[in-house]
């Protein structure tokens, strides 16, 4: 399991991004508990409280629909918020697994199914999440809209919304690592610089 599929795309490219960048977490979020297992336990922070009026305002955007389909979803969501989390205890604290990084943000459960497939080799998390989540998500969608148009109408946009997140994360992950490979440079200037100036000690 990687450390930090750290959900930090959203850390300083100002605020207006910002808020563009929560909402696409908040949508991600929704569907997040089903496609993955094993979430760090502050990765559903604020932005879980945010899901609940999301959830209201998706409904009341298909006022005219039947909407059972969108309400079983969204109930099935708090199920799967309880069941990741107390499964995540039981594996550390009654199998020993080390706990992952508080915010991450879960390993996909297709990387199990991807695996068990001849020729297709073991997938790597990024890959899983960047595009096979997005891909079957949509697939899902467009098989659903014909009979329930609400749920295949929210997929879709789930679909998208997982798309941008897992490459607004990369993103930031390439970020942090140039901004941590500067660092080390300049700590090896000024290590040399202080061994020229004091000598070695």
């Amino acid at each position: 399991m990687t450390m930090a599929d750290h959900d930090s795309p959203h850390e300083k490219p100002g605020d207006g991004m910002n808020k563009v960048m929560l909402l696409v977490s908040v949508i991600a979020m929704s569907v997040e508990p089903f496609l993955r297992y094993g979430f760090g336990h502050r990765y559903f922070d604020r932005r879980a409280l945010l899901v609940i009026p999301w959830m209201m305002l998706v409904t009341m955007f298909w006022v005219k629909y039947d909407v059972t389909g969108l309400n079983c979803m969204f109930g099935g969501w708090f199920a799967m918020c309880a069941w990741n989390r107390l499964s995540g205890l039981y594996r550390h604290y009654r199998r020993g697994e080390a706990m992952p990084h508080s915010y991450y943000d879960g390993t996909p459960r297709l990387m199990r199914w991807f695996a068990r497939i001849p020729g297709l080799g073991r997938l790597s998390e990024r890959v899983v999440k960047r595009a096979a989540e997005p891909t079957v998500v949509f697939a899902l969608a467009m098989l659903l809209r014909p009979f329930d148009a609400p749920l295949g109408g929210y997929l879709l946009l789930v679909a998208f919304a997982l798309f941008v997140k897992a490459v607004a994360t990369a993103i930031a992950h390439s970020k942090h690592l140039d901004d941590y490979r500067d660092a080390v440079i300049e700590q090896q200037y000024l290590r040399g610089r202080y061994q020229q100036v004091y000598g070695t000690r």
